[in-house]
């Protein structure tokens, strides 16, 4: 079965850009990146 994630994270802030950081570490280690805010696992 094939999972697409994708999300969108508001980077106005210090807060938002280390949370976007943080969410794209963690898809990575299920799945593979397809564009910069969408993994498939």
């Amino acid at each position: 079965m094939l999972v697409l994630i994708t999300y969108d994270v508001n980077t106005e802030d210090a807060s938002g850009r280390r949370r976007l950081r943080q969410i794209a570490k963690q898809c990575v280690n299920y799945g593979q990146r397809v564009q910069n805010s969408v993994f498939g696992c």
